[in-house]
């Protein structure tokens, strides 16, 4: 469990008095933890305390002379959001508990009459650290985000998102700069509103017809800009869905006025260098875009020197080949496409696609298509200019895969701190890591020793307590981990890839041995990541400095390269796998000690259930529970009857035995999960049963003596009967100022001799 160092200010919410004095001293008990605390009586004090003062965390009682039950939630609720709630409550329900924490509460602690124990001190301790825990990461979150925005604040291309109907929920620096207002006032306009109306017609059919298929689009359009000018912008807009249904809009823009201004000027240059060809080649050879013609057919008629320069081509080759075969394949097809249906309807058209370089690569260009008319009028074809937009495109991927990655790292960080749960934790971040890498096979494996170890994987059918040798067909044998112990506890990761299809499986490692002895062991496996398909990953999973296990990543149909971005992803989320577990064992450690202090503490050694301890703090607290819900509370005492006879006949191992069955025998009769069974002292057993009157407490009584009398254990030596019987006397009442604990135990006492005096084997009643 994480300590709090700082002095947590802590506000509670109680009307008892005595509770709220034991409170006090259990808080002042812990060492850990130094607590400030404030105390209300009220509902209406305690806001006014969150409200005036800086609160860490309340301990709320439910049930308040001006508030009752979940009520008293919500109104703290109203106030704050961010200040954790542990609900201190004396009435143990279920239902309850699950409604508080529904609605936020951070944990439901039962007080009942042992807030002063061990136990209560040590589970408070815990709640409220787990608590401002919580907050902590919940405030490392909120710091991630902010990390985030200043991402997208930094850049100086406009961005923004907005909702289907146009509202703006997201939206950078640079863009409210440009509009020349201030943010607030940015995130109340209408994305489609900040078109000019003439354009507005033509833009919003084409974002409309975006798909899962083709869910972006570059359109251009006059945009409002500060104080009610208009200029061209250029927005890239992806659409995000939800299963078929749009959600949201992100878009990536910027002012391309002067790019316009120089695609009209280039126009009418294009216009007028018509009667002269050495003028317009003096023009276009001198652009620093690429400049070409095409017919009616889509053959190049005309390429500038930029375009000769760009591809590596002679002018003899360029105007005999078709362009197109130069367009990377994955665009080739929407390039046609959008050629095609600007050529039916001799309208402009533009895009962006891939195009081969001189260099034998790929450059992003961004074309733009322009309807060519003879001096007749004729259309004859197209003139197209592009220009190199590739470092745009770098950037814009760069930062779309830095998001991507702080999302993930923070959504799977979230979801393995949820759990206590080793397995959950385990198989939780299988599957994140799964979809997130669309991988064939991921595994978390578990080294117990050099020769064993476990697999947790969504990947196979292994059960999680099942044991397999490393020779499993479940962990592969090209993983060959038992070759790699000493440099995965080292913290090397391990690429694995296919060099020699004749080794055994086709696989070959890229182990750190091939290391020159000065080179830097994270800088050379990420220079081997560019020449190599690599087939199986292996990140080493390190808890206090040993290695705990492995997580691998196998593509074996489809291998794939890793970037630096990926195994600095890999290498975060596994050192939050390491935390997560160690955090989980601490928990496991803790909870079995919890439950065998418990043990020691309210059960009885010798017949298994209640002592007396228990039994005195129950009653109290349900007489001061029933006191205030105005319900009855009835107390049965049972007697073994001559049980000093039956250890002077038998033995006291005998008598030992016989006190066992008949205390397990009672305690079955008792149904109700709130009745209550215990060792009063020697041979004598009380049961409390809560909200039952003293008619209810009397059936319970003869049905108890009827059973034990049932078990026909032998006692030759009775005076009452040849078999072990009880003599049982029962008092009840609704509890009041005029009674109390130790009048209703004196009249069930009275009772029991009652029923001793008179024959014993019977029950007494009032």
């Amino acid at each position: 469990m994480t300590k709090v160092a700082k002095t947590v200010r802590v506000l509670l919410i109680e009307d008892s008095l005595t509770d709220a004095i034991l409170l006090e001293k259990v808080l002042t008990r812990m060492s850990s933890i130094q607590c400030d605390l404030k105390i209300a009586k009220l509902l209406e004090e305690g806001l006014n305390h969150i409200k005036q003062d800086c609160i860490d965390i309340i301990l709320l009682d439910l049930s308040l002379p001006d508030s009752y039950d979940l009520e008293s939630l919500r109104e703290i609720q109203n106030i704050t959001k961010t200040v954790p709630i542990i609900v201190l409550t004396g009435t143990e329900n279920d239902q309850m508990a699950i409604a508080s924490l529904r609605e936020g509460a951070q944990d439901y602690l039962v007080k009942d009459d042992i807030i002063n124990s061990t136990v209560f001190s040590n589970l408070l301790h815990r709640a409220i650290a787990h608590a401002i825990e919580r907050k902590q990461i919940m405030e490392q979150l909120r710091h991630n985000e902010a990390l985030y925005r200043g991402v997208i604040e930094d850049q100086s291309e406009f961005i923004c998102r907005f909702f289907p109907d146009g509202a703006i929920f997201l939206a950078n620096q640079a863009f409210s700069r440009y509009l020349g207002i201030n943010s607030a006032q940015l995130l109340k306009q209408d994305f489609f509103l900040l078109i000019a109306e003439s354009d507005l017609a033509l833009v919003t059919p084409s974002i409309g017809s975006l798909s899962p298929e083709i869910p972006n689009i570059t359109v251009e359009f006059r945009g409002k800009k500060s104080s009610q000018e208009y200029c061209w912008q250029q927005w890239n807009i992806r659409a995000i869905f939800q299963g078929s249904k749009i959600v949201e809009y992100q878009a990536v823009g910027q002012d391309i006025s002067d790019y316009k201004e120089a695609e009209i000027e280039k126009a009418r240059l294009i216009a007028s260098l018509q009667e002269s060809k050495e003028q317009f080649s003096l023009v276009t050879d001198s652009a620093p875009v690429l400049i070409w013609m095409t017919n009616l057919k889509g053959k190049l008629t005309f390429v500038n020197q930029f375009w000769l320069n760009f591809t590596g081509k002679s002018l003899e080759q360029t105007l005999i080949e078709d362009w197109m075969i130069n367009v990377h394949f994955q665009d080739r097809q929407k390039l046609q496409i959008t050629y095609q249906k600007a050529l039916r309807n001799r309208s402009d058209f533009d895009i962006e696609y891939r195009l081969l370089n001189h260099k034998g690569q790929y450059s992003w260009i961004f074309n733009k298509g322009v309807p060519r008319f003879s001096n007749q009028g004729q259309f004859v074809g197209f003139v197209c200019s592009g220009i190199d937009i590739s470092k745009r495109k770098t950037a814009e991927h760069l930062l779309e895969a830095q998001v991507n990655h702080s999302y993930t790292l923070a959504e799977i960080t979230k979801h393995i701190h949820e759990s206590l749960d080793l397995r959950e934790i385990l198989k939780t971040t299988t599957e994140e890591l799964q979809n997130f890498f669309n991988a064939e096979t991921t595994a978390i494996v578990k080294i117990d020793s050099a020769k064993y170890c476990q697999i947790f994987s969504p990947s196979t059918d292994v059960q999680l307590d099942n044991r397999q040798s490393i020779r499993s067909t479940f962990i592969p044998s090209h993983w060959k981990i038992k070759n790699y112990l000493a440099n995965l506890q080292a913290g090397e990761i391990i690429l694995i890839n296919s060099l020699n299809p004749d080794q055994e499986a086709g696989y070959q490692p890229i182990v750190t041995e091939k290391l020159p002895p000065s080179a830097s062991k994270t800088a050379y496996l990420l220079q081997e990541l560019d020449n190599f398909n690599c087939f199986v990953i292996l990140v080493p999973i390190i808890v206090e400095k040993t290695l705990w296990g492995i997580f691998g990543i196998e593509q074996l149909c489809l291998p794939r390269r890793w970037n630096t971005e990926e195994i600095k992803l890999l290498e975060q989320i596994t050192r939050q796998v390491a935390i997560a577990i160690k955090q989980a064992e601490l928990y496991h450690t803790i909870e079995e000690t919890n439950k065998k202090l418990v043990e020691l503490t309210v059960v009885d050694g010798l017949t298994k259930i209640a002592n007396r301890r228990k039994f005195d703090q129950y009653l109290e607290s349900e007489w001061k529970r029933l006191a205030r819900e105005k319900l009855p509370l009835s107390l049965i005492m049972c007697d073994i009857d001559h049980f000093k006879l039956y250890n002077d006949t038998y033995g006291h191992q005998a008598g030992d035995r016989c006190l066992q069955q008949v205390a397990q025998a009672i305690k079955n009769a008792v149904k109700r999960p709130a009745d209550l069974t215990a060792r009063y002292g020697g041979e004598e057993i009380a049961i409390i049963l809560p909200n039952t009157t003293p008619k209810g407490a009397e059936k319970v009584a003869k049905s108890i003596r009827q059973q034990i009398q049932a078990l026909h254990i032998p006692h030759i030596n009775s005076k009452t009967d040849m078999y072990v019987t009880l003599s049982v006397g029962v008092a009840g009442c609704i509890p009041q100022n005029n009674c109390s604990v130790e009048g209703l135990l004196a009249k069930a006492d009275s009772n029991l001799y009652k029923a001793k005096n008179t024959g014993r084997n019977r029950v007494v009643s009032e």
